[in-house]
């Protein structure tokens, strides 16, 4: 297999898991097993708090996520889908210093710091878009990671 369809399979591998994952948090709307959706809650329980009041609704059910963490994981799909079909962001996101892009986690420290230290609560939305500022960090180092291992190759 060349090196160049190897990588472009990893990023495909990563952008369709990374859809999956997301899409199950919209789960209630098409499993319909009480178990399934059971397992899914406590799956997703395990990396967010699951607090209704700062989740989505999506025909009047809340999402297995928060807010933040849809903002987090959606973001990092919508951002790997665009490095998967277009090589040339790949390079140009390699260029970046890392410190540039570790500022995308102060909105979303900013937002947390307001929220639970001095309780001044935000909505929705600007939990949402803090947590996709944030998702173009680990994006960054997924990436670098790939073509680290396509430059030692």
């Amino acid at each position: 297999m060349k090196k160049s369809t190897k990588i472009n399979l990893i990023y495909l591998l990563i952008t369709i898991s990374s859809f999956i994952f997301l899409s199950l948090t919209f789960s209630f709307v098409f499993i319909k097993d009480f178990y399934m959706i059971s397992f899914l809650k406590n799956f997703y329980g395990q990396i967010c708090h699951q607090i209704e009041k700062r989740s989505f609704f999506v025909f009047s059910k809340p999402m297995l996520i928060c807010s933040r963490c849809s903002g987090i994981f959606g973001g990092f799909l919508t951002l790997f889908l665009f490095v998967t079909f277009f090589s040339s962001l790949r390079k140009w996101l390699d260029k970046l210093n890392y410190k540039i892009i570790l500022l995308f986690s102060l909105p979303l420290l900013i937002d947390w710091i307001l929220n639970f230290i001095f309780k001044v609560e935000s909505t929705n939305f600007v939990r949402f878009l803090t947590g996709f500022l944030f998702s173009i960090i680990p994006v960054y180092f997924i990436n670098n990671l790939i073509l680290q291992q396509e430059r030692d190759d």
